[in-house]
């Protein structure tokens, strides 16, 4: 099943059925998985992540920017941005010149946070399920499902150890991986209007979020 433009979910405030896997895909892994190996698991370390979000959507009379700021600073660290960055932009990544790249890392940081703000904000208590753990070496595949009115929907984390930390690099959401899926859509953005031309579409998603 075809996969609706990501950069769609960013500035709506109704979405339907398939906008919403990837926020809630993203719900689902900062809700952890089953047990690492070497490391703490990813349960574990995000759990104190997950309980700083929802107290933070308990408190009304903190600020809506205030707290929005506060649950990217909780976020940020559980995602290898600048990996999924390079990955993303594929070789217009080695033909883009340092400030660019700063500039859409940071840009594609603030679209992923936006996205998962987005779905806290509405969450509406899907069950989570959790299936099996892959470990090899310094990476990890995990397995879980969403279950919306029903439905299980497969979302999948490739996540790649660093120290004591699981980043996670890509998600793959129904068969359709995250990564890949930016990759065509930022490339056809980027023959039709160049990097700058890219960076410029992502500030305008962005933009007040």
């Amino acid at each position: 099943m075809p996969f609706d433009t990501l950069l769609a979910l960013i500035g709506r405030t109704t979405m339907s059925f398939k906008k919403m896997l990837l926020p809630l895909g993203l719900i689902c892994f900062l809700f952890g998985s089953s047990q690492a190996v070497a490391a703490p698991s990813p349960t574990e370390q995000l759990r104190e992540v997950v309980d700083g979000v929802m107290a933070l959507l308990k408190q009304p009379e903190v600020d809506q920017a205030q707290r929005r700021q506060q649950m990217r600073d909780l976020i940020a660290p559980h995602f290898d941005f600048e990996v999924m960055s390079r990955s993303i932009l594929a070789k217009n990544w080695k033909k883009a010149d340092a400030a660019q790249r700063d500039r859409f890392v940071e840009l594609f940081k603030r679209l992923m946070e936006n996205t998962y703000i987005a779905a806290m904000e509405s969450y509406t208590n899907e069950t989570i399920r959790y299936g099996k753990e892959k470990i090899r070496k310094n990476k990890a595949v995990a397995e879980t499902f969403i279950i919306r009115t029903g439905v299980e929907i497969p979302v999948i984390y490739r996540l790649r150890q660093r120290g004591d930390k699981w980043l996670a690099y890509d998600v793959v959401i129904e068969g359709v991986s995250i990564v890949r899926n930016y990759r065509s859509s930022f490339a056809s953005l980027v023959k039709k209007q160049g990097i700058d031309g890219l960076l410029a579409n992502l500030e305008s998603k962005v933009q007040g979020g």
